[in-house]
């Protein structure tokens, strides 16, 4: 599992925002601090945006701020406005898997992918603004097998 470069980007810009506590910052600003090139910015500026996380302010004067409370919503909510709803398996999508019946991994890697996005869903976005404890519980994960026993008979 991977987040691609763009989700990479949206999660750094969130944390340059928070930083700056509300004060409008260019698309400039944010690329030339982050080293990252304008373009992809911007893109990123426009989806998070669009998702209702940053704030756009036109004009010499304008820039893009975190909207007011969006600090307590979730880490997954970045994640997902990028990556859509993802997942680790492909009986996990909507599309679901030819091999599902008879699957022997399916149980245990969708606990995983569960306990992961529960850890994701619980890190709030002020998080990203500077180091952040995040305590991860222990995880237990079941993998049950059948085992089948042919006796020979002679």
């Amino acid at each position: 599992m991977r987040l691609n470069k763009m989700t990479d980007y949206a999660l750094s810009v969130m944390g340059f925002l928070l930083s700056h506590k509300g004060a409008l910052q260019s698309a400039q600003s944010v690329s030339a601090h982050l080293g990252v090139g304008v373009a992809s910015v911007s893109k990123v500026l426009k989806v998070l945006e669009k998702g209702g996380l940053v704030r756009s302010v036109r004009g010499a004067a304008g820039g893009y701020a975190v909207c007011l409370g969006v600090q307590e919503q979730s880490v997954l909510k970045v994640i997902e406005l990028f990556e859509g709803p993802w997942g680790v398996m492909e009986c996990e999508g909507a599309s679901g898997c030819k091999i599902f019946a008879a699957c022997h991994s399916k149980g245990s890697m969708l606990q995983v992918l569960s306990h992961v996005k529960n850890i994701f869903g619980q890190l709030p976005i002020k998080a990203l603004e500077k180091e952040y404890t995040v305590l991860i519980p222990a995880v237990s994960v079941q993998v049950k097998k059948k085992i089948v026993v042919k006796e020979e008979i002679s």
